[in-house]
């Protein structure tokens, strides 16, 4: 019986109690009614009688549909006669309405997931991975993950930040197609049911921190360039007079006089360098034809009577990004001039450029047979007006990397490479 009619039944009853329950005693006062409260009473209890078989069987109800869906169909009880049909079509149309909501909700998020940057690692107690996204399997460099041992043997870098029994945030620094990469790793601990999974996320913090590093010699810079001009100027403007007025009596004295005016003009010329760095411009993007670029530069560096040689690993095809084409091709120059400069000495002088196309990023990479960066300053070298020639100003690698950065990617020394060349790694988002 459906459920609102027998509901309906009870309420009836109820009343009906109530009626007889409140004409019992005024009717018992009449001597002449005896069989009146007689027949209330019996109807009170016969009603009673009713009311509790309704009861118990309102109670049942949800029981008796669930006997009946271990025989039979939902589907089938809905398009039957069966009592429980308008049941169990609501439920059917409650069950496909959370389906579908379940389903939007799983694709938006493997949407959300998938095209994140962030490598998504989720595994449970036993190593067992839950789910694993894109980025990360490009992370560790595997076409597939099913479980973190496998990780152990091909990636032990990796797996030992998941081994840290830790929900903290880590940092370490990871070599990605040659490029020092620096992540942060954080790690969430969720409970599913009767499981513990651990989720892990991978977050390349690296353009951050050559920004704020960036920002800070920019601050600094520009605090210097102004205590230099404001102090050097009246110096030299006092010296210069001096000089003109006692030249003629004191030949040491003008000497000296000399070379503090050439010393300050030379930290006035330093002055002006710090600012000219300080006013890189910002990019004006545009589709450019990165491939052709490089080759403008090869065609562009080639030393008078080819003493260096220089060799050009670049694609048939043209690989087009977005980016200011006088800023990329300064960076280019810097590197590779820096480059025909650290083999002039060598007996077989050799300077390669290469590109290739990665998933989202192009990769340009710069190599020479020199001597080499010793390891002591590989860590300063893109430290502005750093420089270790003897009449190097220190502003090229550093401005190289403030463009990259301006453009959304990154320069690195290429640390991990076998060969005994030294290589520097752009790389530049499509």
């Amino acid at each position: 019986m459906d459920s609102s009619i027998l509901a309906r039944r009870i309420v009836v009853k109820c009343i009906l109690m109530a009626l007889s329950s409140a004409l019992f005693f005024p009717v018992l006062q009449h001597p002449g009614w005896v069989a009146v409260p007689v027949g209330l009473a019996a109807l009170f209890f016969i009603l009673l009688a009713a009311l509790i078989h309704d009861v118990t069987s309102l109670k049942n109800q949800p029981r008796k549909l669930i006997e009946t869906l271990d025989h039979e169909n939902l589907t089938d009880i809905a398009r039957s006669d069966s009592p429980w049909a308008p049941a169990a079509s609501i439920m059917i149309h409650r069950i496909e309405t959370l389906v579908s909501q379940r389903e939007q909700q799983h694709f938006l998020l493997q949407q959300i997931t998938g095209n994140s940057t962030d490598g998504l690692l989720c595994f449970d107690d036993k190593g067992k991975v839950q789910f694993v996204n894109r980025a990360f399997l490009t992370l560790c460099e595997l076409p597939s993950l099913a479980n973190c041992a496998t990780l152990q043997r091909h990636h032990p870098l990796l797996f030992s930040q998941l081994e840290k029994d830790t929900t903290n945030e880590t940092t370490f620094t990871l070599s990605v197609n040659g490029i020092q990469v620096h992540y942060k790793c954080s790690k969430v601990r969720f409970r599913t049911g009767d499981e513990w999974l651990t989720l892990t996320v991978f977050t390349d913090i690296s353009a951050g921190i050559v920004r704020r590093e960036s920002e800070s010699w920019h601050r600094l810079l520009r605090i210097l360039n102004h205590e230099i001009a404001n102090s050097v100027a009246p110096v030299a403007s006092l010296a210069r007079v001096l000089a003109r007025r006692y030249s003629a009596t004191d030949a040491e004295l003008e000497e000296g006089l000399g070379i503090i005016v050439r010393r300050i003009d030379g930290m006035l010329q330093f002055s002006e360098k710090i600012r000219n760095f300080s006013k890189l411009p910002d990019p004006v993007m545009e589709s450019i034809n990165l491939t052709q670029l490089l080759k403008d530069t090869v065609v562009l560096m080639k030393t008078p009577n080819d003493t260096v040689s220089i060799q050009a690993e670049l694609p048939d095809e043209d690989i087009t990004i977005q980016g200011d084409i006088n800023l990329l091709q300064q960076m280019t120059i810097n590197l590779m001039q820096n480059a025909i400069e650290a083999v002039a000495t060598v007996m077989e002088p050799k300077v390669s450029i290469s590109l290739s196309c990665l998933d989202t990023s192009v990769r340009v990479t710069i190599s020479d047979n020199g001597s080499g960066i010793k390891e002591a300053i590989a860590g300063d070298i893109f430290v502005p007006f750093f420089t270790t020639k003897p009449k190097g100003t220190g502003i090229g690698l550093s401005l190289s990397r403030e463009i990259a950065t301006r453009h959304g990617g990154m320069i690195s020394l290429d640390t991990t490479s076998s060969t005994h060349l030294t290589t520097f790694v752009i790389s530049l988002p499509i």
